[in-house]
């Protein structure tokens, strides 16, 4: 359930890196939670900040690589990246 408030916060948020810093604190993403991070990364590359998506994607994925939503985010991410890099 955390996972969806970190999205709503994150969507709502007028800056990003400002809003991911309580919902990190609050535990909604990281180690202990390790499947809120796709949230936090799918809203990084909602917001057109497709470098920190990444490294919230390749987070989650070497904590709990049984998360398939983190592979599927991962991979429009990397998409992206190619397209404009």
């Amino acid at each position: 359930m955390d996972f969806l408030i970190a999205d709503v916060l994150l969507k709502e948020a007028t800056s990003i890196r400002r809003a991911s810093k309580p919902i990190c604190a609050r535990g909604a993403v990281g180690p202990s939670f390790p499947t809120g991070a796709p949230g936090l990364g799918k809203s990084y590359f909602r917001s057109n900040h497709v470098a920190e998506a990444a490294r919230e994607l390749e987070q989650v994925i070497k904590l709990d690589p049984q998360v398939a939503e983190a592979y599927y985010q991962l991979g429009r991410v990397y998409t992206r990246l190619k397209a404009h890099g």
